[in-house]
């Protein structure tokens, strides 16, 4: 993830796309303090050059605080170095506005700015506080199922699919279900679908919350979507199979690089069986 951008591989029924994040950049001219605004929170700068313009230098990365001053202008800022945002150098910009609290966003939010957002319509359950889902990961209580979805006799271009996160402590637990039209649709698609939100909620978790080591366990019914899902890809070729899901899981990942989350196969259809 760069600076002020983050991808999301999002599946076939849109096309595959960037979501910038907006960021504020504003400078204090009456402490000469550099603030730069995320989604999630405010950092402060001081400068480290001597300035030969009241708006122009270099800052060093300080802290973080809760809001921007009133009166602040805007600027153009540059980290120091590529994707390193320590340091940043900065331009003049050009208007003032009025300072305003960083209301930090929901998982959900975080989730939807990363693209994709269809995949989160339909979600139930204990959705208000995801912080249990944090202590769920963080102490190895949580298990997450997938499964796909596909009828070619009611349609040959709809692949859908539906999970379900649940911590085996607290008993709180989420659902959500999915669907995309498209010429790629099938039953393995289906299965892909589902996983990726499994890893995707995941991903999200840890860098929401700033997790690191954690643990869980995933499920599904088709072992070759899982281990598709749970193999590590340095490279995924254009003519692999669901190549778009496959980088989606893998963007997924880097965001939770210590997590060990086992994937467990299970027999499909199993509510058929009788006692």
């Amino acid at each position: 993830m760069s600076s002020n951008v983050m991808s999301f591989w999002t599946p076939c029924r849109h096309d595959i796309f960037l979501c910038r994040r907006h960021v504020a950049r504003v400078l204090d001219t009456d402490k000469d303090i550099l603030f730069r605004q995320s989604m999630t929170k405010v950092e402060y700068y001081t400068r480290v050059t001597i300035r030969t313009t009241r708006a122009g230098g270099a800052f060093s990365k300080v802290g973080e605080t809760d809001c921007i001053p009133r009166g602040g202008v805007p600027v153009d800022a540059q980290p120091i170095s590529p994707n390193n945002f320590d340091g940043a150098t900065i331009s003049p910009g050009g208007w003032t506005f009025s300072s305003q609290v960083v209301q930090r966003p929901t998982l959900w939010q975080a989730l939807e700015a990363q693209g994709g957002s269809w995949m989160w319509e339909q979600m139930s359950g204990d959705t208000a506080d995801m912080s249990w889902l944090a202590t769920a990961l963080t102490n190895g209580t949580v298990i997450m199922a997938a499964d796909g979805s596909y009828n070619k006799n009611k349609s040959t271009l709809i692949s859908g699919a539906g999970w379900i996160i649940r911590c085996l402590a607290s008993g709180k637990s989420i659902q959500g279900s999915a669907y995309e039209k498209a010429s790629c649709a099938s039953s393995y698609r289906g299965e892909m679908l589902g996983l990726l939100a499994l890893y995707a909620t995941a991903g999200m978790a840890h860098a929401f919350f700033n997790l690191r080591k954690t643990s869980g366990i995933i499920i599904g019914d088709n072992e070759g979507a899982l281990y598709q899902a749970h193999r590590k890809h340095k490279r995924v070729t254009p003519s692999s199979s669901q190549t778009d899901i496959i980088r989606a899981i893998r963007a997924a990942k880097y965001q939770c690089p210590e997590a060990k989350l086992e994937k467990r196969w299970v027999k499909s259809h199993v509510d058929n069986l009788k006692a």
